[in-house]
């Protein structure tokens, strides 16, 4: 059990895996794109779902025009961030 339900007395499912923080599935998709693209000024996502540590992080892209490359990234076909998009310098 983790440490907030031996504090708490409440034992909920989700306190006994730990998850990856979103910033750090963001970091991690970002940098996957900028190694194909370069740098870029701008980039934003919503987040969609959780990771786990340890699951693969799948990131599909597309570019949409010269200027913005549209992606989103998943675990085991399940997003977990979506309307996302890189515009490129």
């Amino acid at each position: 059990m983790g440490g907030f339900g031996k504090i708490s007395g409440r034992h909920l499912p989700a306190c006994c895996f730990p998850i990856l923080h979103g910033l750090c599935s963001f970091g991690i998709s970002a940098r996957l794109l900028q190694r194909q693209v370069g740098l870029f000024p701008h980039i934003k996502a919503r987040f969609a779902g959780t990771v786990v540590p340890g699951k693969q992080l799948t990131v599909k892209a597309w570019k949409v025009d010269s200027k913005t490359i549209l992606f989103e990234s998943c675990v085991d076909e399940r997003v977990v961030l979506h309307a996302a998009a890189v515009t490129l310098a």
